[in-house]
């Protein structure tokens, strides 16, 4: 009943249609159906619904959702409701076309651009892993998962992939998001597509290779005091998984230390420290298996989720320890 009168509701407003709108069609449907829409409020060649015209059943599936709606408010409800609900459809429509919608005419994409948009996605990669890092620590249940990585004695570039696979999953989505927001900000900029700039890209990978070893190793580098403070060297990144009161909770980052600097969690060492990673109270020592690696993370987060055993760890970032203050 209700496809026939979205249908019938459809064909009302639009005379005619046989699954495309006519040319007389109201301007409230055609960002239901993409580019090939004749009432669209820019041209055919000027508009730019290429993603959404790539699930045609989507679209098909909003417009009749839009119709009916539409069709249903007209027999019961008021005037006034009526509008109501014909202004919240037009506010999806907006939201759908900032959303999927491109420029009416293709930007040139310049090479400054192109610099621009590599630089761009290598800052939001960035904050999106320091950020998903941040959350790792200073959520007590996501950092039941963290301390797996944390949970090594003994660095060593295989330190790199000691991680439970939900911390992963974590950061994967915050360096998604963030990257994810640029990625479509340019490509709404730019309808025509616009490609990052090799050069760029290399440079950074060949720059975190060529330290990413180190950071996890007993291998002190530092980039000096000043450098340091745009820059994440490994020196910084081995006294993040120091266990000394000082060094708990700092250097998030992980190739710009800029972050940090601004969250206020940044240490940089005048000179090398003397370090002992790990966990503190000796709870590093529960994680002595593969199995336990993997499981002992969803009982502990478990247990603290749902209020069942000693939610503390042993560790003092999550329950204000007194060495964090410097009192023992």
């Amino acid at each position: 009943a209700t496809a026939s009168l979205s249908t019938a509701s459809f064909r009302e407003v639009c005379p005619g249609a046989t699954g495309q709108p006519s040319a007389g069609c109201p301007r409230r449907l055609p960002i239901i159906f993409g580019s090939g829409s004749a009432c669209a409020s820019r041209s055919a060649a000027a508009t730019g619904f290429t993603t959404l015209t790539d699930f045609p059943a989507f679209i098909e599936s909003l417009a009749l959702a839009q119709s009916a709606v539409n069709a249903f408010a007209a027999m019961r409800r008021s005037d006034q409701d009526l509008a109501a609900i014909a202004a919240a459809a037009d506010a999806f429509e907006a939201a759908l076309l900032l959303l999927w919608s491109a420029p009416a005419a293709a930007s040139e994409v310049t090479l400054p651009i192109r610099v621009a948009y590599a630089g761009a996605i290598f800052l939001a990669a960035d904050f999106g892993f320091f950020f998903g890092h941040y959350l790792g620590h200073k959520v007590p249940f996501l950092w039941e998962f963290h301390k797996v990585h944390h949970s090594a004695k003994v660095l060593t570039p295989l330190t790199n992939y000691r991680f439970h696979p939900l911390d992963r999953v974590l950061l994967g989505l915050c360096i998604g998001i963030t990257s994810g927001v640029v990625k479509g900000a340019f490509g709404f900029a730019f309808p025509g597509g616009i490609g990052e700039i090799a050069l760029v890209n290399i440079s950074v990978l060949v720059l975190f290779n060529l330290t990413a070893n180190l950071r996890h190793s007993h291998v002190w580098l530092s980039y000096g005091w000043h450098l340091s403070h745009v820059f994440s060297s490994p020196a910084q990144h081995q006294i993040h998984h120091g266990t000394a009161p000082r060094h708990i909770d700092k250097n998030f980052g992980l190739m710009l230390s800029l972050w940090d600097w601004l969250a206020g969690s940044l240490y940089v060492p005048r000179r090398r420290e003397e370090l002992e990673f790990g966990l503190t109270g000796g709870e590093h020592k529960e994680y002595n298996s593969l199995w336990r690696l993997y499981t002992l993370p969803l009982v502990k987060a478990g247990s603290g989720l749902f209020g069942r055993g000693d939610r503390q760890s042993a560790d003092p970032r999550l329950h204000g320890d007194p060495r964090l203050h410097g009192e023992t």
